[in-house]
């Protein structure tokens, strides 16, 4: 469930899972939502119970790949905001380019040399920040890079890379 959520009104919820429990909160509004999710069949199967704003519940069935959650009167869509289709640079011009995207992990592309990079990420919502993990892949070796930042489309990297959304 964490990530970022849109409604068909286009409001959009920010939801952080804690185990079985979540939290849902409304960018812009500060609305929120208390829920749980409950495995059915042996976990193959999951049905969702929301409060909102201590008052309103609903139930939710997500939907078969996982990216929309279905309510009676109500649909929440999955926002994949992490889409690097058209690449990532970095100093001299060298151009990454996003050869797999799953959730928070997305496999990049040296175009110039076919160095591998495997980055994992998620959003700190207590702290409104992104956080990467880059296990650059060269020659058999790994190198692992942290990186926080508030804006997904600029990584500063520790050793003084920066890499931009192209």
């Amino acid at each position: 469930l964490d990530g970022e959520w849109i409604e068909r009104s286009g409001r959009i919820w920010r939801a952080t899972q804690f185990g079985n429990t979540f939290q849902w909160v409304q960018d812009g509004t500060n609305r929120n939502a208390t829920g749980i999710a409950v495995p059915l069949n042996g976990g193959l199967q999951w049905v969702l119970f929301a409060t909102f704003d201590g008052h309103a519940n609903m139930k939710f069935v997500p939907s078969v790949d996982g990216s929309q959650l279905v309510a009676t009167n109500e649909t929440f869509t999955r926002i994949h905001s992490m889409n690097y289709s058209t690449g990532l640079s970095q100093p001299a011009s060298t151009v990454w380019k996003c050869t797999m995207h799953e959730g928070g992990h997305f496999v990049l592309k040296n175009q110039t040399d076919g160095r591998i990079c495997d980055t994992y990420t998620v959003r700190d919502n207590n702290r409104n920040v992104f956080v990467l993990y880059l296990v650059f892949q060269n020659q058999g070796s790994e190198q692992i890079l942290k990186v926080e930042t508030m804006d997904i489309n600029t990584w500063q990297l520790p050793n003084g890379d920066c890499f931009r959304r192209t």
